[in-house]
């Protein structure tokens, strides 16, 4: 039986061809204002602003339309 398969030491380690990803600061704020709305940020807003229960507001976010529809 070959152990190394389970040994935690074997199984995460970096690859070597891969160039590390360096970004500035401004590039990763450009991209986070170009971000939608998250589900957790539009349910907690759903909790907080509309009054709805954490278990509607779990399925309203879960598909992307039915959140829109009830939006609208």
């Amino acid at each position: 039986m070959r152990s190394k398969e389970e040994a935690h030491d074997y199984r995460y380690f970096p690859d070597p061809d891969l160039l590390p990803l360096e970004f500035t600061q401004a590039y990763v704020d450009a991209l986070k204002a170009e971000l939608p709305e998250l589900p957790d940020q539009k349910k907690a807003r759903f909790i907080n602003s509309l009054s709805v229960s954490p278990y509607v507001a779990s399925v309203l976010v879960s598909e992307p339309q039915l959140a829109a529809y009830f939006e609208e």
